[in-house]
């Protein structure tokens, strides 16, 4: 799969700033509405073991500007996300997860 982030509408044409996607490297994008927020959803990594998909978000209750989501990735698709705790996530802007294979 990839995942990518877009200011594309989804499927009923409405807009909610910048969303998740994922899609078939053949095929069609699908907006990840599980992941997507009325914010802004930004810069999704997949762990190396890919059973988890880290992203940034601006949404409602975070710690302040964007703030560093995790969602456990499934065989059925991604589930509910959880922001990371007060260590990781302050007033400040947490942006673009990148993930390393240690």
């Amino acid at each position: 799969m990839i995942y990518f982030t877009s200011d594309r509408p989804d499927a009923e044409g409405t807009t909610h700033g910048y969303d998740l996607f994922a899609a078939d490297p053949n095929g069609d994008a699908t907006r990840l509405s599980i992941l997507s927020s009325d914010a802004d959803d930004l810069a999704p990594a997949i762990s190396p073991a890919g059973d988890f998909l880290y992203f940034s978000s601006d949404r409602e209750g975070g710690a302040g500007g964007f703030d560093l989501y995790r969602a456990q990735d499934t065989a059925d698709g991604p589930c509910e996300p959880r922001p990371h705790g007060p260590d990781i996530n302050t007033p400040a802007d947490a942006l673009e997860p990148s993930l390393a294979n240690n």
